[in-house]
């Protein structure tokens, strides 16, 4: 479990030096690394969590902090696309501009090329 968790940290730290991943997802992935740690390192946390839930059981506060990580995840996920949906959509439209531009320049010289 802990060869895993060490995989995670130095996998996320060696793409970060290679400029793979940006800082935003390498402290998402070391933060998520930490917490497994701990929580693997010191298995008393599972059951103060379990009682700061008020369950008997501890797969139920395993499985309920487990969803809550996951809809944060993709809500932080969500928010990324969409940032880079608007991002290329600017792009496009940008192009585009630029191409319509550069299209009526070749026209007109085409025209004055033809009339001169």
């Amino acid at each position: 479990m802990l060869l895993k968790i060490l995989f995670i940290i130095s996998n996320s730290l060696l793409r970060l030096r290679k400029q793979k991943i940006s800082q935003g997802t390498f402290t998402l992935w070391i933060i998520v690394g930490i917490i497994i740690t701990l929580v693997a390192l010191i298995p008393t946390l599972i059951f103060s969590i379990r009682d700061f839930l008020n369950t008997e059981f501890t797969l139920p506060a395993v499985l309920g902090l487990s969803m809550v990580f996951l809809v944060l995840l993709v809500f932080y996920l969500h928010q990324k696309v969409d940032i880079l949906n608007q991002k290329i959509t600017k792009l496009i439209a940008e192009l585009a501009s630029n191409h319509s531009i550069n299209h009526i320049k070749k026209m007109i010289k085409f025209i004055f090329s033809i009339a001169f």
